[in-house]
């Protein structure tokens, strides 16, 4: 949460502005040639504080997610993110967010298809829903 309090809210005066930062770094995950910029950047622990942050708007979440699932085609961000997996379980249950729930549904995709990846029995039922 430190990073996020640090990065985003201290240059964020309001709503909009980690609104449009999220977005602008989701679609910036979307190309792999950005992947090491963003490692530099901890851009992931970025995305996954915006998830931990109770506060955070349905739309800061949506960003969010679309970013965790642009960046697991990575195998170095997954290591970042299979550790919080209890945070995207919480999340995908407690969404009627289209777009988060696609995104969820993406990421665990990748997830599941790393050889020797481990997952939770609840990922697994949320996965063959």
């Amino acid at each position: 949460k430190q990073w996020y309090q640090r990065r985003v809210r201290a240059g964020a005066s309001d709503e909009d502005t980690k609104l449009q930062i999220a977005a602008n770094l989701a679609n910036f995950s979307y190309n792999p040639i950005n992947h090491d910029y963003l490692i530099q950047l901890n851009v992931c622990d970025l995305f996954l504080d915006v998830l931990d942050e109770p506060s955070s708007s349905i739309l800061l979440r949506r960003f969010a997610m679309g970013g965790l699932a642009n960046v697991a085609v990575n195998g170095k961000f997954l290591a970042q993110i299979i550790p919080h997996l209890s945070l995207i379980e919480e999340l995908l249950g407690g969404t009627s967010d289209t777009e988060t729930i696609v995104s969820t549904l993406t990421l665990l995709y990748y997830i599941h298809r790393v050889p020797g990846a481990t997952t939770t029995p609840r990922t697994l039922r949320w996965y063959h829903c």
